[in-house]
């Protein structure tokens, strides 16, 4: 792949893109009990065509953001979005990087996260049930997750 097309992402991500660490609950009807935390990256656009080329690129899954609908009696635009999680956008973030201006803050925070999971043996969320059973986070893991996501949510307000 090429830095143009690199960079074109890049920019869309900028212009068009959304980081963040995502906290979802604990499920506990499938044996969890730890809150799991995904690295999560989105952008979204009206252009269909667009979106088609970054998903055959880059991957990703198309859906629909919105349909076309009135809001206030303004016609609104379908929107379409692409989502990577956990690895997938952690992969592609590290790949656009140095290419990133707006958001690049942002992506080292993600990439932090990411890799501060991995080398505390954090990469698993430990939500479903293994052979000596389920394995709680500590207090210290969740607050160490909970801080990079509030870290990350700070950036998003300057």
């Amino acid at each position: 792949m090429n830095d143009t097309t690199k960079a074109y992402l890049a920019g869309f991500i900028d212009g068009e893109g959304c980081i963040r660490i995502v906290e979802c609950k604990a499920k506990w009807s499938r044996g969890s009990i730890n809150p799991r935390f995904r690295e999560h990256l989105q952008v979204s656009n009206t252009n269909f065509e667009v979106m088609e080329w970054i998903r055959e690129n880059f991957g990703g899954c198309i859906t629909v953001k919105s349909e076309g609908i009135k809001k206030d009696g303004i016609y609104r635009k379908k929107q379409w979005k692409i989502c990577w999680y956990d690895l997938q956008a952690v992969n592609l973030l590290k790949l656009m990087l140095p290419f990133l201006i707006v958001k690049n803050e942002e992506a080292r925070v993600c990439i932090e996260f990411s890799e501060v999971k991995k080398q505390q043996g954090l990469s698993k969320d430990r939500h479903t049930k293994g052979r000596s059973g389920v394995v709680a986070f500590t207090d210290e893991e969740i607050n160490l997750r909970r801080n990079f996501a509030k870290k990350l949510s700070e950036l998003k307000k300057r």
